[in-house]
């Protein structure tokens, strides 16, 4: 029998961990505001802190500036995906 080979490099397979982490933590992030009713800028805000924050220690703390989630487009995308998803799911359970 072969042994398993996964197609896929060793740093996409870490980026798609990294944002995939972002985006459920945006997710928890934007939950906790809409269960506490702030209006639209408060849960994004709340959403990127709560997706980004421990990154952004992480890197303070071993050094690494710029920090990644405010140099790199993909952290912000991530956050702001998730709360596009969010919103869809609130709709869609208000509705139903």
């Amino acid at each position: 029998m072969e042994p398993f080979h996964l197609a896929i490099r060793m740093d996409t397979f870490q980026a798609i961990l990294d944002l995939g982490g972002t985006f459920v933590f945006a997710l928890s992030g934007g939950v906790a505001g809409v269960k506490h009713r702030l209006d639209i800028f408060g849960v994004l805000v709340l959403s990127f802190a709560a997706a980004n924050a421990g990154g952004i220690a992480r890197d303070v703390m071993i050094g690494a500036t710029p920090v990644a989630a405010l140099s790199d487009w993909r952290y912000v995308a991530v956050s702001l995906a998730a709360r596009v998803c969010l919103r869809s799911i609130v709709i869609h359970l208000l509705t139903v």
